[in-house]
């Protein structure tokens, strides 16, 4: 039986920014939370928003990119939101445009950096999953397998 959480729809969305560098090796993009953790942008759906539009809303706000989402989604976070359990879908999103200046530039750091250093970085499991698949399904489409 499914959980609530699985059953729920999302109400937050996040993305991971990612790109190749010239080497073809995935780079994704991490911001640090107001605490200082290293992070994915997230953040809440609004109403009439898709997750998807929420994703990029964010990446946006908080790392200053602009890009598109590829494929399907890549996972599930559970997280909270305002103090309440919330269910995030995380997408990927390749990278278009890194900007020099971005709203939340004041408050946030940012990093590019290998998905193995993500995955040490970050300290969600379930977004060291999604960035696990991400890296998987990059190198399926750059390989031409079915990921």
């Amino acid at each position: 039986m499914p959980s609530r959480f699985e059953t729920a729809a999302p109400t937050v969305a996040a993305a991971i920014p990612f790109r190749l560098d010239e080497h073809g090796v995935v780079q994704v993009l991490l911001i640090t939370s107001r605490a200082g953790a290293w992070i994915v942008p997230k953040g809440g759906v609004e109403r009439g928003q898709t997750a998807q539009g929420a994703a990029l809303a964010e990446a946006w706000e908080e790392a200053g990119v602009e890009g598109y989402i590829v494929g399907e989604r890549l996972g599930v976070w559970h997280t909270t939101r305002r103090g309440e359990p919330a269910v995030a879908d995380v997408f990927p999103l390749l990278v278009e445009r890194c900007a020099a200046r971005w709203p939340e530039e004041h408050s946030r750091s940012r990093r590019w950096v290998s998905v193995r250093q993500a995955v040490e970085l970050v300290e969600v499991a379930e977004v060291r999953g999604a960035l696990e698949r991400l890296a998987r399904r990059v190198r399926a489409m750059l390989t031409g397998n079915a990921a």
